[in-house]
């Protein structure tokens, strides 16, 4: 597939190409834990943010985006069906997918509740909506940054699958916050599907992907770390379910 050996070919060039520095880029930090957004080892590798150096080299991009549709297909975490069984009549939005890139998600969710009444919309950058809105797609697009208010009001679920880990918890924070404009207590349900790392004993692959978080002055989280950082914006944890086909779980947090 494709898609697959551009993800293998992102990791192992534009992702691990990062890591290689991360020696001297630690010693320069005199070996603390990076949370800066703006002194990432990628701006110590490439002089910019990863998203820049990426958008600063079209192949390498092309490439990226190619990736997370590979991704998709390998380590997909549907929304509960049970989270969307009651749809939201035929003009509610049932689902709004953040950062969707191309809907697979969404369109899986669509495939395993067809039964289901309301609206779907997934949301991203320009270029990458562009694209989704030339398969001509049974959901809604719309083109949306996470650092803006959300302009979906009332929606019951609120997606956000594989962001938060590129954030440190400053710009974690801005981003649910702007979602929370959004939401409407006792409706409106935020599903987080990322790694919820062990509080000790994490595999070799969540050990990897943690250190890979370093490109961002990131890191992968606990269901502790988890739990602090959503509760920080006023959002409580009602649920974390667990991986299914895959090593993502899903957060189900509702405003406090």
């Amino acid at each position: 597939m494709p898609a697959t050996a551009d993800l293998n070919k992102h990791i192992f060039d534009s992702s691990w190409g990062c890591i290689g520095k991360m020696p001297a880029y630690l010693a320069d930090l005199g070996y603390k834990n990076p949370d800066q957004p703006d002194k990432t080892l990628s701006h110590y590798a490439t002089g910019t943010d990863f998203f820049a150096y990426l958008r600063n080299d079209p192949g390498r991009l092309a490439r990226f985006n190619s990736a997370m549709k590979g991704a998709a297909t390998l380590l997909n975490s549907p929304v509960p069906s049970s989270l969307v069984e009651s749809g939201a009549g035929e003009s509610g939005v049932v689902m709004v997918d953040i950062g969707g890139g191309h809907g697979q998600v969404t369109q899986k969710v669509m495939e395993e509740n067809p039964h289901l009444k309301g609206r779907f919309v997934v949301q991203d950058l320009g270029a990458i909506i562009d694209e989704a809105r030339a398969r001509n797609p049974k959901y809604e697009v719309m083109e949306y940054d996470f650092f803006t208010p959300q302009p979906v009001h009332g929606a019951r679920i609120y997606f956000m699958r594989r962001v938060l880990h590129d954030f440190p918890d400053s710009k974690c924070r801005e981003i649910l916050t702007n979602q929370i404009h959004g939401m409407v207590k006792g409706q409106s349900k935020l599903l987080v599907c990322e790694t919820v790392l062990p509080a000790a004993g994490c595999s070799g692959f969540e050990s990897l992907a943690d250190i890979s978080r370093t490109t961002f002055s990131s890191m992968q989280r606990s269901e502790k770390q988890w739990t602090a950082l959503l509760a920080s914006v006023g959002l409580k944890v009602v649920k974390i379910w667990p991986p299914k086909g895959g090593p993502f779980s899903v957060i189900e947090s509702e405003l406090q």
